[in-house]
């Protein structure tokens, strides 16, 4: 049945008004997160002296924002493996981080066959051709 909405694209509806309500999720977990650490990093210096000196109630907050975050952003990647013709090649040769921030849901959405509107970063090690080819397979 699942095969059957993603080829006819009966459920490309509903699945773009998550991705969209997931999207706006992150982008509020995301910045609550980076509020923490920036009001962390003022208080002690720097993020890193922050990790280290902060009380246990502070590192249980930033954390708790952190793990929400997290969350949310797998259940975007999740969607977007499911939704996209190009399935589980977006799972490697991508960023996670441009997944969850960046990618358009008509990217999401687009044939293999077609180039993507956006190309992803490339990951350590990998040229730019490496990655369309990655991702037009």
């Amino acid at each position: 049945m699942n095969r059957l909405r993603r080829r006819y694209g009966h459920a490309s509806a509903a699945s773009k008004k998550r991705f969209e309500s997931l999207r706006a999720a992150y982008d509020a977990a995301y910045e609550a997160a980076r509020n923490e650490v920036i009001t962390q990093s003022v208080k002690y210096g720097t993020e890193r002296d922050a990790r280290n000196w902060a009380s246990r109630g502070e590192k249980n907050r930033l954390e708790k924002l952190e793990k929400k975050r997290d969350k949310i952003g797998d259940a975007i990647v999740e969607l977007v493996v499911r939704e996209s013709p190009r399935g589980e090649a977006w799972k490697s040769g991508v960023p996670t981080f441009w997944l969850r921030k960046n990618l358009s849901w008509e990217d999401v959405k687009r044939p293999a066959s077609e180039p993507l509107s956006n190309v992803p970063p490339a990951p350590y090690g990998w040229s730019e051709a490496e990655v369309r080819r990655h991702l037009n397979t």
